[in-house]
């Protein structure tokens, strides 16, 4: 009886593997499959809070409250709503588009943000499930059994990769997750054209996706190549199909001349400029071996990774990572012979992965996990394409997959629910990441941001100035070292602490508590002075508005103060302490009525009204 039954066993799990076709209701069936494990593997997400860049992307974003925006989301720079030196130069005005339609429906509360990144992922690990389908129904000779299983083991290895950890569960994840899914569905919709007779509705579907991804992040640029790359895979090339190609990269075209004319320049600034050019080449190895590392392992991850630069690639990394390379070089070249369609999976890890290569454009981040969120679409198709052999060579080899797959799935599964974890508050991101990188100055500065609000000042000192011994020309850590020693009542050490900040890189930010500082040692000429600076480096600086207001209070120049609280007000509408300030001044100068509705809306609005010092926080 027992042997009769595992041979029942063997037998339904082979039959299910090599089924040539299944009733139309079972591809709702495994697309629901996918969606619920993709939902469930990040429910816990929904829980977490806003953490790092959150912080400014979305709570600090004027850009996202109103249509009014509109102009500015276009026409400027991605970071421009927050730092008046230009950001990074970024031009994603998909993102602020689609997180002021988050904030209408949710507000500032995380959950929605966090449920969006979900849908998001759900539905990006359904299209890797149709996608894959496609091909492994397209290519029989590859794979002789039933495409479903490949295609759903793809599908949920993607769903549960704990590599996606950084992209999903953070809310500033959000435009890598549009740009792979708007890529995804232009791909998925040439696709159709190909077999779709006649119509052009799939082609015209699939150059709208494309505009908008790129449109989302600049990485989708790549895309192009994909139908190419599927023609040449299944179909041949003919000069016939150069008229499907063009219009992807007329689009192209347009959003270069958008970004140039928005940026300046199609990449404006290099980084690293201490690496030479030959560095510059050289460093790819070890950076793309790095990459391949983490997919094949993901383990010890973190949001923060050191950047070791070789110098030569006489190095052990250097020749370690060139065999890395070149092992998978001639991979390229045995599958472009033999299996074209596993040489397209192959494609699909590198392509989406060299945008993250070019280092001149990588900032602090010049290895991130989240740069392997698209390219890890490859790595599952592959390793869906290697059972699918493995079961086609190697006989009662069905069972062992299944067991594989269930294993590596309950595997990815918890790994990514703990990781989840660790994006739940600044607290937990950053103990983590200095615990994991505790020579990378940025997490030590972060931490010390946390301990600042906490109220440990002592510990936040700590880790500002590890930080600084990382980094000694880190302004963002001067900064916030010297917020450090104001709150602990070191008022010298923190002027000084802000004039070095300024002497590195020129912020409203810095000018503001810079005034702040002196005000609080009653040199209001000398505050007022510093808060003049930061509007006229960014007038729309609200913070900078209400701190001159209360300084010109103080002074008794009511007239300049009501000027400046009114204006914090209109940049700021909802900060409570801006209308508490317009309504004690209104209140001096006997506007009454005008005192009692602003009192009104600063109790409305929350009940911080007791301090004007707030921490600015810096990237």
């Amino acid at each position: 009886m027992n042997n009769g039954t595992k041979v029942f066993e063997k037998s339904r799990i082979s039959s299910f593997i090599k089924m040539k076709a299944l009733p139309g209701e079972w591809n709702l069936i495994f697309i629901l499959i996918v969606g619920f494990v993709s939902f469930s593997i990040y429910f816990n997400t929904l829980f977490n809070d806003f953490v790092y860049d959150d912080l400014h992307q979305i709570v600090g974003n004027r850009w996202i409250t109103d249509v009014k925006y509109l102009p500015d989301i276009l026409s400027k720079d991605f970071w421009s709503f927050a730092q008046e030196e230009g950001g990074w130069h970024y031009y994603r005005p998909a993102m602020h588009l689609a997180n002021m339609v988050i904030y209408h429906i949710f507000g500032l509360r995380p959950l929605g943000f966090h449920l969006v990144n979900i849908l998001f992922h759900a539905a990006i690990s359904i299209l890797v499930f149709l996608i894959t389908f496609h091909l492994f129904s397209k290519d029989r000779s590859s794979t002789p059994y039933s495409p479903y299983f490949p295609s759903l083991a793809a599908a949920l290895l993607f769903a549960a990769h704990p590599i996606h950890t950084e992209e999903v569960a953070w809310v500033a994840g959000i435009p890598g997750l549009m740009a792979t899914c708007f890529s995804l569905l232009s791909f998925f919709y040439y696709m159709r054209l190909n077999s779709g007779g006649l119509t052009r509705a799939p082609y015209l579907l699939s150059l709208a996706f494309f505009s908008l991804a790129i449109f989302s992040k600049e990485t989708a640029l790549i895309v192009p190549l994909l139908p190419i790359l599927y023609d040449f895979v299944l179909y041949r090339l003919s000069v016939r199909r150069i008229k499907f190609y063009v219009p992807y990269f007329l689009l192209c075209l347009v959003y270069l001349l958008a970004r140039f004319s928005v940026l300046g320049g199609f990449a404006p600034f290099k980084r690293h400029s201490e690496l030479s050019t030959y560095q510059y080449v050289i460093n790819i190895f070890p950076l793309f071996a790095q990459y391949m590392g983490k997919l094949l392992l993901p383990v010890n991850l973190s949001a923060s990774y050191i950047f070791h630069p070789i110098t030569s690639m006489f190095e052990a990394t250097g020749i370690v990572s060139l065999g890395v390379a070149a092992a998978f070089g001639a991979l390229g070249l045995i599958l472009l012979k033999k299996n074209r369609v596993a040489f397209f999976g192959l494609c699909l890890v590198v392509l989406p992965l060299v945008p993250a290569l070019y280092i001149p454009a990588l900032g602090q981040d010049t290895f991130a996990e989240r740069y392997l969120y698209f390219p890890s679409f490859g790595f599952v198709f592959l390793v869906a394409l290697t059972g699918v052999y493995l079961g086609r060579t190697k006989k009662g080899f069905a069972l062992i997959m299944m067991i594989l797959l269930v294993a590596v799935l309950c595997l990815y599964g918890f790994g990514t629910a703990q990781r989840n974890r660790v994006w739940r508050s600044e607290y937990d991101l950053w103990s983590d990441t200095v615990n994991k990188s505790p020579d990378s100055e940025t997490p030590h500065n972060n931490l010390g941001i946390v301990y600042i609000e906490r109220g440990e000042i002592d510990k936040a000192i700590e880790h500002l100035q590890t930080a600084l011994r990382l980094k000694p020309d880190y302004a963002g850590a001067h900064h916030n070292l010297g917020v450090a020693y104001e709150k602990k009542g070191m008022v010298d050490q923190a002027i000084e602490q802000f004039r070095i900040a300024l002497s590195l890189k020129p912020r409203s930010a810095t000018y503001v508590t810079l005034g702040m500082a002196y005000s609080s040692k009653g040199m209001l000429d000398e505050a007022i002075v510093q808060f003049r600076t930061a509007i006229k480096l960014r007038p729309e600086d609200a913070d900078a508005h209400l701190n001159l207001g209360i300084a010109y209070g103080e002074k008794g120049l009511m007239d300049k103060a009501i000027e400046h609280l009114q204006e914090a007000v209109r940049l700021n509408p909802a900060d409570p302490y801006a209308h508490h300030n317009l309504a004690n001044a209104y209140r001096i100068t006997g506007a009454l009525d005008k005192a009692k509705e602003h009192m009104l809306l600063a109790k409305r609005l929350g009940t911080n009204t007791t301090s004007s010092r707030t921490m600015t926080r810096q990237r």
